[in-house]
């Protein structure tokens, strides 16, 4: 009756409101997105809403395609409002005023839509009047949230401009009035909030629609503060001798919990003491803290009060989020208090007591703390304490774990860099220290990201840094090994505890390798015998094992041969010759362009052909696929399957009958729909790159398998260590248990991760078959023998158990060589990429511009704002806001990252004995959108500049750079301004910037006056407004003359490539010579893009009165133009 009454309220507001179920809304809204067939929703775009306004003179033919009776408003209204229905809990009072709000949300939506559908029907929403709104409010703030409407499922791609405004003009001023503090996180380019209404309201009378769609009893829109947090009442019986017990044990947590939980129960006259008792537990776990941490003693009252609160909900379950908080801190007190020892029994026995039985692990107890430190940062934002209790919390836990990060990073670094300096990795110049800083800050972000470090991780490392090993000199440097393996040796010995020395066989594979990779003649011979004619061999072999076992034919030995020289030699070209690799890309472009034109452009052209729509939109058409085409297909699907000896007509017929009733029912419609859904999402995964996506992702779930494996292993290895004063008895236990599992572990790692791992992951799997091939029939000959051998020492079913199992298995290692060798090409300086190239940046190895470009695999920033505003939503409604700051810890994580890639990519360089620039750069702050990274920098102080930024956008399928100076005046010399053009061009080679929003501004011609995106290319605009389109080729950077919006006849074409940044590579050497010239204090040479020194910092002043409508005609236009060029 509650529901009933506050839906006969909506109707007495909005007397033209006709509510039905939020599907039916759906299905109405896909009726109205002009899909081909109503029933396929692949054609149409993905509609989701909950409401719809519809003619009246239309509402009939709705009701009939939605298959839903729809009684129509009173007849003097010419539209009628299909509202959805909001689900009522009548006995929850909160849910009946959320249902008052929802309700209230979705009339003042609808009533803002109407005011545009009746302001276009004045003639008064004109594209150029909607262009002026998106210009104040900003244009790549409407793209942003553009990209927010989209991902929330509002607009589809392709809508146009006036449904694009309206719809995020309703959906802003909705979470204005009902949300308005989640507006910063929907819309955070949007920073003037108040600018951005003033705007809308130019349109829309937000304020007169917020009163007059109010129902009767709506409670006021007041959003739940995050602020807000709610106890959990429980009974907890502990007794004060168990808390003292603890006391004397140490542990501290333990017994304040106890003291706790017996105040609960607590006779009055004891409550006090026994709350003092637990108090002063946490300030003796406090002093504990400050000896381990080394903060300022004026904090002890800061952390005491702090860590007070907590106690109050810790008692409240088995295992709280404050209690794990506090356990965090005292085990971080703990392996600061308790000395880390390894033990070494065979080298105490072998070396006849020489080496010491317990080497002691500083670095393992720094690294430890850290993440203990780290552990308690995440607990914090679980902890259900007040907003001002648990932001003072997660402030303190936060400025102690950066400052013992800094001092381990600082005990680390020195013995890093001393180690790379004996294993003679040591680099070429200023580069060469640039390059060595890197790679030792890298080395510490592993070693703090995950708690120790392996060999395949410091060869990665070495193998992606621009640090490079020199060549091997001669076959004593060989077998010795070459400056990885040095390295290898120097950290197993100077990191004890953390760093793992790599096993045998990785240690002969390098050495192998490096006689093919580290060596020209080896160079010579892998690129023009092993790479080309090997992946032959291998494609070859791969085709005959598929062609044997898919139709029990093999093809013939000369095709094959054949074959196999002919896929030689292509390789061979498309590897070493330039001009061939070319003629390859034209041919596949040309060939997906072809297949792209007839199996994709000419079929959509004719689906949507209005004639074809209206008639696939009529009764016959729609009969024949509802009660032809659809059971049909479904039926055939299925008789495929069955066997030969069921009757195949009356089969069929049946089936057909079946499905023909089935499916034109509502449930047989509805899972229809759904399937067609899946089907569609399932295209646009394979549209966005499914296929690479899959081959990325199985690798990286291979990859966490070996790492939790060697996680487990290490967990393993830690437990046989000693801390604090063990006794006599402990020590002999865990020697004698260290001596029996070296060798399970190694042959548990090598087993798995050698002969096991590549068979099951599909990636490597075809390399390992193929190995089969040639493997078994020279290995399995063996067992006989092999078994016979081993027999005597193990017994004959475990030998034929290992020596089966190890030669089964066998092939397996070749695909482990196959691909452990593929990083070991970049360890040495020959082999360096000429140019510069994008480095990873984020946690799951992204570069920035995949930070930014949404996708299945990346887009990391749009999908984490995308969790956050569906979590913080959530949060509005559950009082939840964990799992919302749990995200945020995650955006500022990666905020952290990006910072990091700033200062070592751009500010090092800067800074590493550049005497142009006496203040020292600093990052200031990092600032993310959905499609936007902004980087403020400091340190051109006393230049007349207090900060300048870096600017990473993704718009309009382009990733863009920036740099913006607030003065506008830089006040730079030569030398300043060419040492700061070189830093911004390799940063933005190192982010993978596409487009330069400087260079380009500076090379437009002299009549332009600026210049946006276009379809498919650019618009450049003179000075009477009008529009030049050029159509684009991406590959060859020229624009050719488009007609768009009255093009001026006499606009010639436009050769643009030197202004466009992806066109022009920066070589590895002029980058480097640049700062070892930098370093000392000599000029640095201009970089060179198409015999033009590129401006990216936007100081040259643009020209545009020399050639300002000098000359009339096309030809005096190209002169100017191509002069501008040659003096930019």
């Amino acid at each position: 009756m509650v529901a009933l009454a506050l839906e006969v309220e909506v109707k007495k507001l909005e007397p033209r409101v006709i509510l039905i179920p939020p599907r039916i809304v759906e299905k109405a809204l896909i009726f109205k997105s002009d899909s081909p067939i109503f029933h396929n929703p692949l054609g149409g775009p993905p509609c989701q809403g909950d409401f719809l306004w519809v003619d009246l003179s239309e509402l009939a033919a709705v009701s009939k395609a939605i298959d839903y009776p729809l009684e129509p408003p009173d007849a003097s209204f010419d539209k009628a409002l299909l509202l959805a229905r909001v689900d009522v809990d009548i006995f929850s009072p909160k849910d009946l005023n959320s249902a008052s709000l929802e309700y209230w949300q979705r009339l003042f939506k609808a009533r803002v839509k109407l005011t545009f559908m009746e302001l276009r029907e004045k003639g008064e929403c004109s594209p150029g009047q909607l262009e002026e709104r998106i210009e104040a409010i900003g244009r790549i703030a409407f793209e942003e949230a553009l990209l927010v409407l989209s991902e929330e499922k509002k607009l589809s791609g392709e809508e146009p401009l006036f449904n694009q405004y309206m719809e995020f003009t309703a959906e802003f001023l909705a979470l204005y009035h009902f949300s308005e503090n989640l507006l910063g996180n929907y819309f955070p380019a949007i920073r003037d909030i108040e600018a951005a209404l003033a705007v809308m309201r130019k349109d829309i009378p937000d304020l007169a629609i917020f009163q007059q769609t109010r129902l009767e009893k709506a409670p006021d829109p007041q959003p739940t503060p995050e602020t807000h947090s709610e106890e959990s009442n429980e009974y907890f019986q502990r007794l004060s001798q168990q808390a003292r017990k603890e006391s004397i044990g140490h542990n501290q947590v333990g017994a304040a919990i106890l003291w706790t939980q017996a105040n609960r129960i607590a006779p009055a006259e004891f409550s006090a003491e026994t709350m003092a008792q637990a108090h002063g537990e946490i300030r003796i776990l406090v002093g504990r803290l400050q000896k381990a941490l080394d903060f300022d003693p004026s904090k002890i009252s800061q952390w005491e009060s702090a860590l007070f609160p907590l106690l109050s909900k810790a008692d409240q379950g088995s295992n709280t989020a404050e209690a794990r908080l506090l356990r965090e801190l005292q085990l971080a007190c703990e392996d600061h208090e308790q000395e880390i020892f390894r033990l070494d029994l065979s080298g105490w026995v072998f070396s006849l007591g020489k080496k010491p039985l317990q080497r002691p692990l500083p670095f393992q107890r720094q690294l430890n703390i850290h993440h203990r430190l780290r552990a308690a940062g995440l607990r914090s934002t679980s902890t259900r304490l007040s907003f001002t209790d648990r932001k003072n919390l997660e402030n303190l836990i936060l400025a102690i774990g950066r400052d013992h990060e800094n001092r381990v990073r600082d005990t680390i670094r020195p013995l890093l860099i001393d180690c790379l300096g004996q294993a003679g990795l040591l680099g070429e110049g200023a580069q060469g220290e640039i390059a060595r800083r890197r790679l030792v800050e890298e080395i510490i972000d592993r070693v703090l990201d995950r708690g120790f470090l392996d060999y395949s991780d410091l060869r990665d490392m070495v193998s992606r840094n621009h640090l490079k090993m020199e060549d091997i000199a001669s076959p004593l440097a060989l077998l010795k090994g070459d400056s990885l393996l040095h390295l290898d040796r120097l950290l197993g010995i100077r990191l004890d505890g953390v760093y793992r020395r790599s096993d045998c066989y990785l240690r002969w594979l390098e050495k192998l390798t490096a006689l093919n990779f580290g060596t020209a003649t080896g160079r010579l011979i892998t690129r023009y015998l092993t790479l080309p004619f090997g992946g032959a061999f291998l494609v070859v072999e791969a085709l005959d094992i598929i062609c044997e076992k898919a139709i029990q034919v093999r093809p013939p030995a000369a095709l094959r041969a054949e074959s196999f020289l002919f896929l030689g030699i292509l390789l061979f070209g498309l590897i070493n010759i330039r001009w061939i690799r070319g003629a390859a890309t034209g041919i596949s472009k040309a060939f997906y362009s072809v297949f792209k034109f007839f199996l994709f452009e000419i079929p959509k052209a004719v689906v949507f052909w209005p004639p074809l729509l209206l008639m696939l939109r009529s009764y016959p058409a729609q009969w024949v696929y509802s009660y032809l085409l659809k059971p049909l297909v479904f039926a055939e699907a299925i008789a495929i399957w069955l066997p030969v000896y069921f009757p195949k007509y009356f089969t069929d017929a049946a089936l057909f009958l079946v499905f023909t009733f089935f499916l034109n029912t509502p449930l047989g419609r509805f899972l229809t729909e759904m399937l067609l859904r899946c089907v569609k999402e399932l295209s646009q995964l394979i549209k966005e790159g499914l296929i690479v996506i899959l081959f990325k992702l199985a690798l990286e779930i291979f990859r966490k398998i070996i790492q939790g494996l060697e996680y487990l292993l290490r967990r393993v290895d830690d437990w046989l260590r000693l801390k604090g004063h063990p006794t006599a008895w402990k020590v002999v236990a865990r020697g004698a248990l260290t001596i029996l599992w070296a060798p399970i572990a190694f042959f548990i790692r090598f087993y798995l991760v050698v002969l096991v791992e590549p068979g099951i992951n599909p990636i490597k799997f075809p390399v390992s078959s193929v190995a089969a091939k040639f493997v078994y029939p020279v290995a399995l000959p063996l067992h006989p023998a092999l078994v016979s051998f081993l027999s005597p020492f193990i017994g004959d079913v475990a030998a034929n158990l290992i020596i089966g199992s190890t030669l089964w298995l066998l092939p397996d290692a070749f695909g482990f060589l196959f691909w452990e060798t593929k990083e070991n090409w970049g360890l040495y300086r020959a082999n360096r990429p000429t140019s510069l190239r994008p480095v990873m940046v984020g946690s799951y190895g992204e570069t920035v511009g995949q930070l930014l470009r949404p996708g299945f695999y990346s887009g990391t920033i749009p999908r984490l704002f995308h969790r956050l505003r569906v979590t913080e939503k959530k949060a509005i409604q559950e009082n939840d806001w964990r799992h919302a700051r749990t995200l945020r810890l995650e955006l500022q994580s990666l905020k952290d990252r990006l910072a990091r890639f700033v200062e070592r990519d751009f500010l090092n360089p800067m800074q590493q004995n550049n005497k142009a620039f006496p203040n020292p750069f600093r990052v200031k702050e990092i600032q993310l959108g959905l499609n936007r990274v902004k980087v403020v920098l400091s340190g051109l102080e006393g230049e007349g500049c207090a900060s300048f930024s870096l600017c990473f956008e993704y718009s309009q399928g382009w990733i863009l750079g920036s740099v913006s100076n607030p003065t506008g005046d830089w006040g730079l010399n030569q030398m300043q301004q060419r040492s700061l053009n070189l830093g911004v061009a390799g940063l933005f080679k190192f982010a993978g910037v596409e487009l330069s929003m400087e260079q380009i501004s500076n090379g437009l011609p002299g009549w332009a006056k600026k210049w946006e995106f276009a379809k498919e290319g650019f618009a450049l605009i003179n000075f009477q407004s009008e529009k030049n389109g050029y159509s684009f080729d991406r590959g060859k950077g020229v624009l050719s003359l488009e007609e768009i919006e009255n093009s001026p006849r006499q606009t010639p074409e436009l050769n643009w490539s030197r202004s466009l940044f992806y066109l022009h590579p920066v070589a590895w050497k002029d980058w480097a010579k640049g700062w070892d010239r930098a370093a000392m204090d000599l000029e640095v040479e201009p970089l060179n893009f198409a015999g033009v020194e590129p401006d990216l910092l936007g100081l040259a002043s643009h020209s545009i009165t020399e050639f300002n409508h000098q000359e009339s005609n096309g030809q005096g236009i190209a002169q100017a133009q191509n002069k501008q060029l040659l003096t930019a």
